[in-house]
């Protein structure tokens, strides 16, 4: 035999091949982590973007709605979608409702505890009437707007109960308090 004719024993023919196959075996493996890779990658960028719209969407929704809130004038106060108008002169309960009502408004309506305590935190230290009132026959308490007062909301100090004159409601000093509508304080304007 020549010498570039020479056999190959079968072990190492044998070993070639294995070596190849665990050769290709590992370039699988290792091309297959890159895919894995590549996969995971091309979802955590689907998911960035996704997220990223999501909060372009959410954000601009806030600000779409906030463009249906309600425009205060510059000397008004907004919170939580409504304007508020802290008077600087004082009038009777009636006049003042009137004063609302030439601004597009009507004396404060209170929801909920939140809006109460942003009234009483927010005026100065003189008492302001709000819309709120005794029907004429003395038997409930009324919003202007004609609602019926939720007396879970807060408590009324009734400063003359046994009066014949309807009794209007102001705050004052963290108090609520009613009295007749004769007296002149400052007012509080809302509108939505």
């Amino acid at each position: 035999m020549r010498n570039s004719e020479r056999r190959i024993p079968e072990h190492e023919v044998l070993a070639k091949y294995e070596n190849r196959d665990s050769t290709e075996c590992a370039l699988k493996k290792i091309q297959n982590r890159h895919r894995l890779y590549l996969t995971a990658l091309l979802s955590l960028n689907i998911v960035f973007v996704l997220t990223i719209i999501g909060l372009m969407m959410f954000f601009n929704t806030k600000l779409s709605d906030g463009e249906n809130c309600a425009q205060c004038d510059d000397d008004w106060i907004q919170y939580r979608g409504k304007c508020y108008y802290y008077s600087t002169t004082q009038d009777t309960w009636n006049k003042s409702l009137e004063h609302c009502r030439e601004r597009n408004a009507t004396l404060a309506l209170i929801d909920n505890t939140e809006e109460l305590d942003f009234l009483l935190w927010f005026k100065s230290s003189n008492s302001h009437w709000i819309g709120l009132s005794r029907t004429d026959d003395n038997t409930t308490w009324t919003w202007a707007n004609g609602t019926l007062y939720n007396e879970s909301l807060f408590n009324i100090t009734r400063l003359s109960p046994n009066s014949r004159n309807t009794e209007h409601v102001f705050v004052t000093h963290g108090d609520i308090r009613s009295q007749e509508g004769a007296y002149d304080h400052k007012w509080i304007c809302t509108r939505t």
